[in-house]
């Protein structure tokens, strides 16, 4: 069992998690950084019953969460090719890269176009070799679709991944400026 603390704007809620087969089970125990009330108790537990005497309803829950990590592990794969990295500061094992855009690179999807715009720093823990934290933001508005859909400059962090638990690394968090929905282009 561990627990995930997913990226949310709205809600800050903190799950444990266990991992089966058939896929992962969720039940919040924090939201907003408080207990769950009686209500919400109820509500998670008979939301695990429901998965767990429905096995194609997690296996439907596994099948995208195995979607969003190839989908996260074919942008990290983009991200040495598409931005300029330095050294920054060291923190124990924690090791801060910060990164500009790489000006040869040339997106080979629609979604990596962003990396054309974005700098921002990634911490790494060297001992276990893992990204920790990505936090990026848009130096000038990309567009796409013919300039239907625009992504704005934007200083949001894109994901914290904790000690214990996961976080969803570049999966379908959304950059949000202000009040604006700007779009989930990672």
């Amino acid at each position: 069992m561990l627990k995930w603390k997913p990226r949310s704007p709205a809600e800050k809620k903190i799950d444990e998690v266990v991992e089966t087969k058939n896929g992962d089970l969720k039940r919040p125990i924090l939201i907003n950084d408080r207990p769950l009330t009686a209500w919400q108790q109820h509500e998670a537990d008979e939301q695990i019953c429901r998965l767990v005497s429905n096995p194609d309803a997690l296996r439907r829950s596994l099948k995208e969460q195995n979607d969003d990590a190839a989908h996260s592990q074919r942008i990290l794969k983009t991200l040495p090719l598409a931005l300029i990295f330095r050294f920054g500061q060291q923190k124990g094992d924690e090791v801060e890269l910060r990164f500009s855009p790489n000006p040869h690179f040339r997106p080979p999807t629609r979604e990596a176009r962003a990396f054309q715009a974005m700098e921002g720093s990634l911490w790494i823990d060297s001992k276990q070799q893992r990204l920790m934290e990505l936090n990026g933001h848009l130096t000038r508005e990309v567009k796409f679709g013919g300039g239907f859909v625009r992504a704005s400059k934007c200083r949001r962090p894109v994901s914290r991944q904790t000690n214990g638990g996961r976080a969803g690394l570049l999966g379908n968090d959304a950059f949000e400026c202000g009040h604006e929905r700007q779009g989930s282009f990672l």
